[in-house]
C-alpha cells in the first residue's frame, strides 16, 4: 500500500481462494507530517478531466489517497484549440477544498515543440492567444494582470524547447517558476542558468499525471512554507516567493544563518555565514547517498551517508566571496518495488531533492548578471536564439511544420507558423538585443 512520501509502505501477500471473500485492514504510518511544520505538498501539473464540479469530491478522494495538499488540474492546449483536460471554471469558482486538500484550475498553455509548454498557477480566467499562439509573452504579460505565476513545465529542457523559449520571455522579467523534477528524475540545468543572470525563479516539480508511462499523481512534488492558515491564495503567494523544495522522497531542510529557503541575505562585503542542511528519508525507501552544497549552480561541498539513517546533516562556516545564491540538493537512488517503476525504461529511478536558494548579496560586488558564468549564459542562449531563426527560415518552415506535426504532444500545422512567423522573429530579435547579439 502507498499513500505519498511521509507514509511508509506496506508490502504484504494476499491469498484468496475460489468463491472466498477476504478483508483485511491496512494500517498506515507516517514517519514524518510537513504539514504540521507548516509546509504543504502540491503537484503543479495534472491532467484530469473535471467539466463538471459534481467531480470534485471523487478526485479529492484521489489527493487525499496521495496525501497531496494542492492539486492543481491544467487544461492543456495546442495552436487551434484549448479543450483537452477541460475544467468547468477556472478561478475561485473552479477550486474546491476538503480540509487541507485544495483542488485548484490551472493551465498548460501554450504548448510547442520548439518555444516549450507554459504552466499558469492562479488565473482567474482562462488565458488563450488564438491568433498569436507563438508569441509567449502575450500569455505571460496576462499572467501579471491576473496576478497569477506561469512558468516552463519538463525542465525546460531542450527536447520540448523549453530552453530556447524562456530567453523570449526573460527578458520581460515574467518569469515564475521552473519545473525542474519529473518523470522521477531531476534536471536542473535551465534553471540554474536563469539563477544565474539574476532572476529569481521558484523550482517546483509536477508528475504530468496521467501522460507519462506508469505515472503516479504526487510522485513528483514541491512542499511549499506557509505561514499561517493554508489557502489557494497564501500558497500562491508562498510559491511567487520562493519557499519551495522539490523532491521525490527526501525531504529538506536548509537555512542560511537565519534565513530559510527563499530568503535573501546583503552582507557588507565578503566573510563568513553559517549554512546548515539536513536531508531525511525513509530509508526502506530512498536510498540517499548525500546531500550537497551548491553555489551558482556548482557544488561546493558534498557530504555522504555514512551510516543506515535515514538522515543527513551537516553545519558549516562557509565563506561568501561575491554575490551569489546557495541552495542544497540530495541525491541517491530509488529502493523497493513500488518506487523502482521506470517510467520511460531509459533511466533508473533517481532519489532526488532540491531546494530553492537564499539569494547572497555583497556590497561592491558585481551583481549576478555581470559575473562571468552569466556572459557564458548570455552567450549560449544567443547561439538558440540564432539557431531558432535558422529554424523559422523561410525555407524550413514546411519541414519545421511536418515534425511539429508528427507530435502527439502539441499539433502546431505550417499555417500557424506562417502566420506568426514575422512577430515571432521580431521577439527573437528583441530577444537577441537584451542578451547582447
Amino acid at each position: 500500500m502507498y499513500k505519498g512520501i511521509e507514509y511508509r509502505t506496506v508490502a504484504g501477500e494476499i491469498r484468496i481462494e475460489p468463491d472466498q471473500t477476504v478483508e483485511r485492514r491496512v494500517d498506515l504510518s507516517r514517519w514524518i507530517d510537513m504539514a504540521a511544520k507548516g509546509w504543504y505538498s502540491a503537484d503543479d501539473h495534472l491532467h484530469i478531466t473535471r467539466p463538471v464540479e459534481e467531480l470534485n469530491p471523487f478526485i479529492s478522494k484521489m489527493m487525499q489517497a496521495e496525501d497531496v495538499n494542492v492539486f492543481n488540474l491544467l487544461q492543456f492546449g495546442l495552436a487551434r484549440r484549448f479543450h483537452n483536460s477541460i475544467q468547468y471554471a477556472h478561478g475561485p469558482k473552479g477550486t474546491y477544498r476538503e480540509g487541507d486538500y485544495i483542488l485548484a484550475t490551472g493551465q498548460e498553455n501554450p504548448r510547442t515543440h520548439f518555444l516549450g509548454h507554459v504552466i499558469t498557477l492562479g488565473a482567474g480566467s482562462p488565458i488563450n492567444f488564438p491568433d498569436g499562439y507563438l508569441i509567449y509573452r502575450l500569455f505571460f504579460e496576462e499572467v501579471k494582470r491576473q496576478g497569477a505565476l506561469s512558468g516552463f513545465a519538463h525542465f525546460a529542457s531542450d527536447a520540448l524547447g523549453g530552453s530556447y523559449g524562456i530567453p523570449l520571455v526573460l527578458p520581460h522579467d515574467l518569469l515564475g517558476f521552473v519545473e525542474v523534477l519529473q518523470f522521477n528524475r531531476p534536471n536542473y540545468d535551465t534553471w540554474y542558468d536563469v539563477l544565474n543572470l539574476g532572476f529569481r525563479v521558484t523550482p517546483t516539480a509536477g508528475s504530468d499525471y496521467p501522460c507519462g508511462e506508469a505515472s503516479i499523481a504526487g510522485r513528483e512534488r514541491f512542499y511549499t512554507r506557509i505561514d499561517g492558515p493554508l489557502t489557494y491564495e497564501s500558497w500562491l503567494e508562498a510559491v511567487r516567493g520562493g519557499k519551495t523544495f522539490v523532491t521525490n522522497g527526501p525531504i529538506l531542510e536548509f537555512r542560511v544563518s537565519d534565513r530559510e529557503m527563499g530568503g535573501e541575505m546583503s552582507l557588507r562585503g565578503p566573510g563568513n555565514v553559517t549554512v546548515e542542511g539536513r536531508a531525511l528519508f525513509d530509508p526502506s525507501r530512498d536510498d540517499v547517498e548525500r546531500i550537497e552544497l551548491v553555489e551558482n549552480g556548482r557544488v561546493v561541498r558534498s557530504f555522504p551517508r555514512t551510516d543506515g539513517s535515514g538522515e543527513i546533516a551537516f553545519r558549516v562556516e562557509h565563506t561568501i566571496r561575491e554575490t551569489c545564491w546557495l541552495a542544497v540538493r540530495a541525491a541517491g537512488q530509488k529502493k523497493g518495488e513500488i518506487e523502482r517503476v521506470v517510467l520511460h525504461r531509459h533511466w533508473e529511478p533517481t532519489s532526488a531533492a532540491h531546494s530553492a536558494p537564499v539569494h547572497m548579496t555583497v556590497e561592491g560586488s558585481p551583481p549576478l548578471a555581470s559575473q562571468p558564468r552569466a556572459q557564458g549564459v548570455m552567450r549560449t542562449w544567443l547561439a538558440r536564439l540564432e539557431d531558432l531563426e535558422t529554424r523559422l527560415h523561410e525555407d524550413n518552415i514546411e519541414a519545421l511544420a511536418a515534425r511539429l506535426g508528427e507530435s502527439l504532444l502539441d499539433l502546431t500545422d505550417e499555417g500557424v507558423l506562417r502566420r506568426d512567423r514575422s512577430a515571432l522573429l521580431d521577439e527573437i530579435r528583441k530577444a537577441k538585443e537584451y542578451f547582447g547579439g
